[in-house]
C-alpha cells in the first residue's frame, strides 16, 4: 500500500518467507531451548529495540547505543542501529499522540462534568420533590459513578500534562497493550505475550549496499529468494577506530519468498536497479515468517486538483487522479 511523507511516497508489498537452509551451529552464548538461529536473532532484535527506547528516553547517543548493543545482544551494528530507530519511532508516535490524547481527554472530561452536573441537579429535584427513598438512592449511585468518572478523568489528564511539561511519555508496552490486558484477565496466555514480544526483525535499506545488506531479495531461476543475515553467529576480529567491535562475516538463513503476482515485476525491477528497500520479517503463532517489503520513491510530484479532476480510480493498491 502506498505512503505518502513529506516528499516521497513509500510502497510496500507482502510476502511470506520459507526459511530452507540454516546455518549449521548454533551460539552457546546466546541461544535459548530449542529456538533455531533466526528466531534467536529476533528475539535479540526486539530486546535490543525495548532497550533502545529506554535508552532514547535517558538521552543516550546514538554512537552508545551503537557501541553497547553491539555487546550486549550480539548484533551486528547495522541490526543495532535499526533497533534504535525503530525505537525512536516508537518515541515520536508516543509524543504525538500524548497531544492528541490530551485533547480527547479534556473533551471526555467536559462531557463528564455535564453529565455529572445534571445527575446531582435530577437529585436535588428528587429530594425537593420528596420522590420514593428507592429512586433517591438510584439517583444517588448515579451521582457517585459520574464524580468517580469525573476524577478518574481528571487524574488522567494531569498525568498526561505531567509527561508533557516533563518532556516525557506514559508507559509504553511492548508486545501491545491490549494484548497485555487480555493476559492479566486470562483471555490470551503468556507464551502469545512472550511471542509477541521477540517475534519480529528489521533491517532498513541502503543504496550504497546494493539494497539491503542485513536482508537481501534476490531473484533467480524465476523465484525470489530472501538471505537473512545471523549477525549474532559472527565472532568479534577487532575494534574499528571509535573503539566498536569489528565481526567476523556472519551466516545466513536462506529461503524462498512469495509474493503476490501483481508486484512481481515492480520488485524485479527495484533489484534489477539495485535500489535501496527496506525489509521488515514478522513471525507469527503459527510459525509462519510474513514479509514486508518497502520502496521508497522520491522525486515524486505531487497531483495538482486546485482546478479539479475528470476521474479517480481506486485500487486495492492505490489510487489515481486524471
Amino acid at each position: 500500500m502506498p505512503k505518502k511523507g513529506n516528499d516521497k511516497f513509500s510502497f510496500t508489498v507482502c510476502g511470506e518467507f520459507f526459511p530452507e537452509v540454516y546455518p549449521a551451529f548454533r551460539s552457546s552464548k546466546w541461544s535459548r531451548g530449542e529456538e533455531d538461529p533466526l528466531e534467536t536473532e529476533m528475539r535479540l532484535f526486539c530486546a535490543c529495540m525495548r532497550w533502545a527506547f529506554n535508552r532514547l528516553l535517558e538521552g543516550a547517543s546514538r554512537d552508545r547505543i551503537k557501541k553497547l548493543g553491539q555487546e550486549l545482544f550480539g548484533l551486528n551494528s547495522r541490526y543495532v542501529d535499526d533497533a534504535r530507530l525503530k525505537a525512536q519511532g516508537v518515541l515520536d508516535s508516543q509524543r504525538e499522540l500524548l497531544e492528541l490524547e490530551i485533547e480527547e481527554t479534556e473533551k471526555k472530561l467536559g462531557r463528564a462534568r455535564k453529565k455529572l452536573g445534571l445527575a446531582m441537579k435530577k437529585l436535588a429535584v428528587a429530594e425537593k420533590k420528596g420522590a420514593t427513598p428507592e429512586l433517591i438512592e438510584k439517583l444517588r449511585l448515579a451521582a457517585k459513578g459520574r464524580n468517580s468518572r469525573v476524577a478518574s478523568l481528571e487524574k488522567k489528564l494531569a498525568e498526561l500534562e505531567a509527561h508533557r511539561e516533563n518532556g516525557t511519555v506514559p508507559k509504553v508496552v511492548f508486545g501491545g497493550k491490549k494484548l497485555w490486558k487480555k493476559v492479566c484477565k486470562g483471555r490470551a496466555t503468556r507464551e502469545e505475550w512472550r511471542a509477541a514480544r521477540k517475534n519480529r526483525l528489521y533491517s532498513r535499506g541502503d543504496e550504497t549496499k546494493g539494497g539491503n545488506p542485513n536482508m537481501k531479495v534476490t531473484y533467480r531461476e524465476g523465484e525470489f529468494h530472501l538471505a537473512v543475515t545471523i549477525s549474532h553467529l559472527s565472532e568479534k576480529v577487532g575494534e574499528d577506530v571509535l573503539g566498536r567491535p569489528k565481526m567476523s562475516r556472519a551466516p545466513r538463513v536462506e529461503g524462498r519468498l512469495w509474493l503476490p503476482e501483481k508486484h512481481r515485476d515492480l520488485v524485479r525491477i527495484w533489484l534489477a536497479m539495485e535500489l535501496p528497500y527496506t525489509v521488515e520479517l514478522v513471525r507469527t503463532l503459527e510459525g509462519r515468517y510474513i514479509v514486508h517489503l518497502t520502496f521508497e520513491l522520491s522525486g515524486m510530484r505531487e497531483s495538482d486538483t486546485a482546478s479539479g479532476c475528470l476521474a479517480l480510480d481506486i485500487n486495492p493498491d492505490g489510487a489515481a487522479l486524471c
